[in-house]
């Protein structure tokens, strides 16, 4: 079997930058994401040069937003959901922008980690504005218990992505 060479990067998350204060040198949001993609963009060419093929990033401030509490948190900053979701999507399509011979995967993980969990609801109130204009080439959605919610959201992917959902056990056993 042949293995192509890989690697996960995290997303370029509006809500990573959510802690920023005064003292750092980035005066608005937007200019610390800015940096952060384009840090992102040279890891991702470098990957690229060296045979990358595959790219997974990891994108767990998409799925945080389905969480009424969660939500409330981040559009508590004076921004709605949709243009959280419009700047995230933004920013991981400049991302993805630059290595047209790899393919992207967009994980938006719900924190499953040893059996943790960050948030629960289902896709829906992101899988339109998200699925139809990601440039990620596949979805990697996590549907391990009822929490993940139904596979209705999917008719929103285009047929040109593929999407696979990703169990995992929440006990953590392996």
């Amino acid at each position: 079997m042949m293995r192509w060479p890989s690697r996960r990067a995290p997303a370029c998350s509006p809500i990573s930058g959510r802690r920023i204060s005064p003292v750092v040198p980035y005066p608005t949001l937007e200019d610390f994401l800015g940096h952060v993609a384009e840090i992102l963009c040279g890891e991702v060419d470098m990957l690229a040069r060296h045979g990358a093929r595959y790219i997974q990033i990891d994108a767990p401030h998409y799925p945080l937003l389905l969480d009424a509490a969660m939500r409330a948190i981040y559009e508590s900053r004076g921004w709605s959901m949709a243009e959280w979701l419009e700047l995230g999507k933004e920013l991981d399509n400049l991302v993805m922008s630059g290595a047209t011979d790899v393919t992207f995967g967009l994980h938006l993980c719900r924190g499953n980690q040893g059996g943790r969990w960050l948030v629960a609801g289902g896709y829906d109130a992101i899988a339109k504005p998200l699925f139809q204009r990601s440039n990620a080439h596949r979805l990697l959605l996590e549907y391990d218990d009822s929490r993940a919610g139904s596979f209705a959201p999917l008719p929103p992917c285009p047929m040109t992505k593929s999407s696979c959902s990703v169990w995992s056990p929440p006990s953590g056993v392996r």
